[in-house]
């Protein structure tokens, strides 16, 4: 009988392998950079055409491979990394596996040219996986990776490919991860000789996060540090202000390396929780170094996720961490933002908010139409035609810069002088420098959340008895999670029993929950944040959306008319409460005009 079981040939291993290492030119580009930080490289340029589908090119001055052992570099499984299994899980180099350089030489056309200090430089060709040539070259101490032709071997591989656009942004994106996450080696990445990054290893991190990240992040980034037993953290987060509708801009690293991760995800949204609009995310880099014997770093092909044998406290301290930064309102004084940019002389545009789409949950209702009407009318009319004529670049950071807050480390509310209310709907205030409008309605509503949260934290929103306790049963697993936190959640004023087997008894809820929430889904909600956080997320959000809409439906709306005791006792309750330059929803309490803005419009500069 014929065997029906045969081994596959190294060929065709490679270029399995190859589908779980090299997905795009972008895959290239990682695996090839992260050998070269392994080499001790301080400068690594890349070079690209066609979006990496024609050429992907990586040098480095790092200390190179010896020509006898160029051809084992290119063999599945050959690594200078690891020497036994014990050492995978005390791993400090980016790669480990040995599957990186094999697997893109069986997609593709490969030469490798390296030198070690005091050696003779040598280079090796390989096509689709098989050996061409090896021979003597010309080369800097340091290693040169030539990949041409990704995938010209599997036609159905290439034809999944996107544009060349695309491509080069994927690539753009991977050297940006790898460059925040390195500070201290240069980079440079050029697209048939142009320019895309270019960042030196002189370069401080905060630097390099403008440069990278966006220069409209000037003045509005803030350095943020913490310790705890066996972590540490450091980075810079951005204002709320300057929050992204997509979440590339925030970047998570695990000892320098790049993941993504559900829980440092949880951990950086529940830090901001409050501070953004919904669809917003922060502009954050964050390097957490934790003891390598407590994470997996080898859970993905591409090595993207990690896993933490501590999830919950890791969860805890960065969420606590980047928390406390954001308590302290580092935009008060200055908190390692610097100064902010400067707005272009061209522009005598005044700080204004748009006021087109609210918040979701805010229910303040639209100003009534009056003859002012006719002047806002008239300024976003103008602010439409300046907009028009303006680059795409700078429409962004003028978005940024228009939304800037106000310094209140300078001047406090208190401090303020309210001289009148404009539409019914904002607060008028002359500091003596400046010139301040604030939202009435998204200040009352921060006031009345603050008042709520406090009354809550202190158990003065009591839980009532339900007339007819509530039962529902759970799989096994998921009985033994939520039996540990009982005592947790009832802190939050939900008292839940268990009732024996796989039964629970719902017995109270805190007011602000009744008729609110369908019980089962909203608990099996809480075991499943549990499960990937080992954190009460969704109480907590849940919670807090409540008390968000009560503060919103409970307060002063647009249209109501102030008078000035009013807005001197609303401006002195703002003083009193964290945050109170957002409403719970995230949009901004108030913007500030300067005097010199003032002076542009009215040709006053210089005068």
């Amino acid at each position: 009988m014929q065997n029906t079981i045969h081994k596959l040939e190294d060929d065709i291993i490679n270029k399995i392998a190859a589908g779980e290492v090299v997905e795009r030119p972008a895959s290239v580009v990682k695996e090839l950079i992260e050998n070269a930080i392994d080499a001790d490289s301080t400068r690594i340029v890349i070079t690209i055409k066609d979006g990496g589908k024609k050429l992907v090119k990586v040098s480095d001055n790092g200390h190179g491979i010896a020509a006898a052992d160029l051809t084992l570099a290119v063999a599945r499984h050959a690594t200078s990394k690891i020497a036994g299994f014990d050492d995978i899980y005390h791993l400090k180099t980016k790669g480990f596996r040995g599957e990186a350089l094999a697997s893109i030489c069986s997609v593709a056309k490969v030469s490798l040219g390296s030198k070690v200090k005091g050696c003779d430089a040598s280079e090796l060709i390989m096509e689709g996986g098989q050996f061409i040539d090896q021979r003597a070259c010309a080369h800097a101490d340091g290693t040169t990776v030539t990949v041409k032709y990704l995938f010209y071997q599997t036609p159905a591989r290439l034809k999944f490919l996107k544009t060349s656009a695309t491509e080069q942004s994927h690539i753009v994106d991977v050297v940006t991860r790898l460059a925040l996450s390195h500070p201290h080696i240069g980079f440079a990445l050029y697209d048939n000789d142009r320019p895309l990054i270019e960042v030196n290893e002189k370069q401080d991190l905060k630097s390099r996060c403008i440069s990278l990240l966006g220069k409209d992040l000037a003045g509005y980034l803030y350095e943020f540090s913490g310790e705890a037993e066996g972590m540490n953290m450091h980075g810079y987060l951005g204002h709320p202000q300057v929050a992204r509708s997509q979440r590339f801009q925030t970047h998570f690293f695990v000892n320098s390396r790049s993941v993504n991760d559900k829980i440092l995800w949880h951990a950086a949204m529940e830090a901001y929780r409050d501070l953004l609009m919904r669809g917003k995310y922060p502009v954050l880099v964050l390097n957490l170094f934790v003891d390598e014997n407590t994470i997996d770093v080898n859970v993905h092909p591409q090595k993207s996720e990690i896993r933490f044998h501590h999830s919950q406290q890791v969860h805890h301290f960065v969420c606590k961490t980047i928390r406390q930064r954001l308590t302290g309102a580092p935009w008060l004084d200055g908190g390692g933002g610097g100064a902010a940019t400067k707005r272009d002389d061209r522009s005598p545009l005044p700080a204004f908010i748009s006021q087109g789409q609210r918040a979701e949950g805010d229910t303040a209702t639209q100003p009534a139409h009056t003859g002012d009407d006719r002047i806002s009318g008239a300024l976003n009319e103008w602010s439409h035609r300046f907009f028009d004529t303006t680059q795409a670049a700078d429409k962004e950071e003028y978005t940024h810069l228009e939304q800037k807050q106000i310094q209140f480390g300078r001047t406090k509310y208190a401090a303020m002088n309210p001289i009148g209310q404009l539409l019914g709907t904002y607060i008028l205030c002359d500091t003596g420098s400046e010139f301040v409008i604030i939202d009435q309605h998204a200040a009352h509503e921060r006031v009345g959340f603050e008042k709520l949260l406090q009354q809550f934290t202190a158990g003065a929103i009591p839980s009532d008895p339900l007339l007819i306790p509530e039962t529902f049963d759970l799989k096994p697993s998921d009985c033994d999670i939520l039996k540990q936190y009982i005592d947790e959640i009832k802190t939050f004023g939900i008292e839940v029993e268990f009732f024996g087997g796989q039964t629970f008894v719902i017995k109270a809820l805190p007011h602000i929950l009744e008729n609110k929430v369908d019980l089962k889904k909203f608990l099996l909600d809480v075991i499943d944040d549990i499960k990937a956080t080992g954190a009460l997320v969704s109480l907590k959000d849940r919670l807090h959306k409540v008390l968000a809409t009560m503060a919103c439906h409970s307060q002063i709306r647009a249209n109501h008319h102030l008078t000035l005791p009013e807005m001197t006792a609303l401006l002195k309750e703002l003083d009193e409460y964290q945050f109170t330059d957002f409403c719970p929803h995230g949009r901004p309490v108030c913007v500030v005009i300067p005097k010199d803005e003032l002076e542009r419009w009215f040709k006053r500069v210089g005068a």
